[in-house]
């Protein structure tokens, strides 16, 4: 009887050193759990803010590049012809997709260049225009970097070389590789030469986002050129 007593006992004690055991293994590993769950939460946030702040840089960018380009034309005493009325609609209309979050969906890229050619027009920049045979299947965000980089590299022409004219060349070579120039026949670059906020941010990020470059060339007295290259 006492035997029995005795292991009925051990027993007992064997379930509940080993239920303990268990226990205290289910409550580790819902810590890992609880962790895990934690740390995913805190990537995921992470990702968005990332991409909320990115959507961010991309927004101040196209209104630096369109809008605010605009305004400082007009301040500057610009003639307020119909072409200038196109370019502010034009504004007004991309303006209007920003706050629906609808925006445009983007044609090619020679269309998206024409665009750009024909917007800074209306601010009385007068840009002779050569596309090659570009291709028609471009990702988007590429014909977005490379159009903005050019807008931005127009911008800089109207403002900075003294000039109102410019040539913007647009070729694709037998490696598919993409090169968008900007040329003028300004007083070139000053030496030394720090660039600004528009061709650190508009032209050479935009590029780099892409997974393409930038380069920029001017020697005082010999013109500027923008080149912008996408590897296909």
């Amino acid at each position: 009887m006492t035997f029995a007593i005795t292991t009925v006992l051990l027993s007992l004690v064997v379930l509940t050193v080993v239920a303990g055991s268990i226990s205290a293994m289910l409550v580790r590993h819902a810590e890992r759990i609880g962790l895990t769950t934690v740390a995913l939460l805190a990537e995921r946030e992470a990702v968005a803010e990332r991409a909320r702040h990115d959507e961010r840089s991309r927004q101040y960018r196209l209104l630096h590049d369109s809008v605010l380009c605009t305004l400082n034309s007009i301040a500057s005493g610009a003639e307020y012809g119909p072409r200038l009325r196109e370019r502010c609609a034009a504004d007004a209309e991309l303006i209007r997709g920003m706050i629906s979050a609808d925006p445009r969906v983007s044609g090619g890229l020679a269309a998206e260049l024409a665009l750009v050619v024909r917007a800074q027009s209306a601010l009385g920049l007068r840009v002779h225009q050569h596309f090659g045979d570009l291709p028609e299947h471009l990702p988007p965000a590429v014909v977005a970097a490379l159009a903005g980089a050019c807008r931005e590299a127009l911008n800089n022409v109207l403002k900075h070389a003294g000039t109102g004219e410019a040539w913007v060349t647009a070729t694709a070579g037998p490696d598919g590789t993409l090169t968008v120039t900007v040329v003028d026949r300004g007083p070139g670059l000053p030496r030394p030469f720090t660039p600004g906020l528009g061709l650190r941010r508009s032209v050479a990020a935009r590029m780099a986002e892409a997974g393409g470059s930038s380069r920029l060339d001017g020697e005082p007295g010999q013109g500027t050129c923008v080149e912008l290259t996408w590897p296909r």
